[in-house]
């Protein structure tokens, strides 16, 4: 993510949904071994949009990746 990154995208959505961390519920997902999924596809869904409408793709070898950190977030 650039220039906003994940932690600031998930705490807006979070306030949006009126949620914290600890009412999602997460499972497995059977279609992918040990990757989670929250449980609530509809959530999921949402989530997903508003996500894709708020992040900005930068590819960054994992050095650079470091180096950016989270813009001071």
């Amino acid at each position: 993510h650039s220039k906003v990154p994940f932690k600031k995208i998930s705490q807006d959505f979070l306030q949006m949904e009126k949620l914290s961390m600890i009412d999602l519920e997460v499972c497995e997902d059977a279609d992918d071994y040990g990757k989670m999924k929250l449980k609530d596809r509809e959530l999921a869904e949402r989530w997903k949009t508003y996500h894709d409408s708020k992040a900005i793709w930068k590819i960054l070898c994992a050095q650079c990746n470091n180096k950016e950190g989270t813009y001071g977030y």
